[in-house]
């Protein structure tokens, strides 16, 4: 985005207006440049949440030890370096009759695992013919190198262009009147959560596991 602005009178939010005394009308020439560059993000942990038939019902944090289904899972994930392990959901249902009567439980399990053992999670969940796989939530680690990395060619990208036009209008560029930097994520809508299955796909676990982060540096100056 490149714009040249002529400003008068009431200043945008967040700017500081100084009219110029020699220009007409009190009226200030602003020369406004825009610079973007971006850096990826990788995940460091994710989130799974597991389905576990059981016909035990306990309805407490004991039952992943106290029931049988749960136990086994559990010490599946362990040995593959899964330690964060709770119970998030719980529905149970007892039946009886004239033979006597049952029950059935259905545990909502959370797990974070760390990325290097995500592979082998996923297996020993797929392995558990009383485990369905759910959804899963991409945990990503602040750079901040990358992200100073990324303003600083924003910017530098932004003051190239400035620079450019000034020159071919003739004018001379004073100091910054205005600085502006936004971060956001490229892919915000839908990336952080995939549904029940897709997690299985190696290509989709590499695309989901990477975060592409934009920086936009906004630089105003006064053309003098």
């Amino acid at each position: 985005m490149q714009s040249t602005k002529r400003v008068a009178g009431r200043p945008e939010s967040g700017a500081t207006h100084q009219p110029d005394d020699n220009g007409p009308s009190g009226e200030v020439d602003y020369l406004e440049v825009a610079g973007q560059a971006s850096f990826t993000l990788l995940a460091d942990r994710v989130s799974i949440t597991v389905a576990v038939h059981a016909p035990q019902l306990v309805a407490e944090a004991s039952a992943l030890d106290s029931v049988d289904v749960l136990a086994a899972l559990k010490r599946r994930v362990e040995q593959v370096g899964v330690t964060d392990i709770s119970i998030e959901a719980f529905e149970g249902r007892s039946k009886s009759g004239l033979l006597g009567g049952s029950t059935e439980a259905r545990y909502g399990l959370r797990l974070v695992c760390e990325m290097p053992t995500l592979a082998p999670t996923l297996l020993a969940i797929a392995e558990d013919k009383n485990a369905t796989l759910g959804d899963a939530t991409w945990h990503f680690a602040e750079d901040a190198g990358s992200a100073q990395e990324a303003t600083t060619q924003a910017t530098l990208q932004a003051r190239a262009q400035a620079e450019a036009l000034a020159t071919a209008l003739g004018v001379t560029l004073g100091r910054p009147h205005r600085v502006l930097r936004h971060h956001w994520c490229e892919d915000d809508a839908g990336r952080p959560v995939v549904r029940s299955g897709k997690i299985l796909d190696d290509l989709y676990v590499r695309l989901a596991a990477r975060r592409t982060m934009l920086t936009k540096v906004v630089l105003r100056y006064r053309m003098d």
